[in-house]
């Protein structure tokens, strides 16, 4: 009989990370999902993360990769972003008519989708989920979305992200 491993882990040195790349690590005690970006903080580079909170919600936040101090490993499955709300309806208008929020998914003008952050100086970048990098300009943005891991054929959804107040507003009403 034959033992098969598959999608055993390996293990990553912090400079094996280039913008696009997508790896595990925990962080504040929790399993993340990351990308490394080539958005800087004062030279630091940022981490975009993503892990799993409470009731199937997705909490994001941009990370400096300094502050990764666990075991960084690689990541062998499909990462699926999706518009989640009403029948996943777009839901904000254009952006030339209102900013987006920090965490809102983007469609890039490229045909890349992206995530916006929003840095300490209350700057909004717009960041590719492929290639890692800074997008200038994107088409369309909503404001809350699901993320799931594919592998093969097993589908896990890591939940679905939606911006702080409007999660709050639905918890208290």
């Amino acid at each position: 009989m034959a033992l098969v491993f598959e999608g055993f882990p390996r293990l990553l040195e912090p400079s094996a990370l280039k913008p696009g790349r997508w790896f595990a690590t925990s962080y504040k005690l929790e399993t993340r999902v990351c990308i490394m970006t080539d958005a800087a903080e004062d030279g630091v580079p940022i981490v975009l993360a993503f892990g799993q909170h409470k009731a199937q919600h997705v909490e994001f936040e941009p990370v400096l990769l300094k502050e990764l101090t666990e075991t960084l490993l690689t990541l062998d499955c499909d990462i699926v972003f999706a518009p989640a709300g009403p029948a996943g309806r777009l839901a904000l208008p254009l952006p030339s008519k209102r900013k987006s929020p920090h965490g809102a998914l983007l469609h890039l003008t490229g045909g890349e989708f992206g995530i916006g952050i929003a840095a300490r100086g209350g700057r909004f970048t717009a960041v590719s989920l492929t290639s890692g990098h800074i997008a200038e300009r994107y088409d369309l943005a909503f404001d809350s979305w699901s993320l799931t891991l594919r592998r093969a054929n097993l589908e896990t959804l890591m939940g679905v992200y939606e911006p702080e107040a409007r999660r709050l507003a639905r918890l208290a009403g």
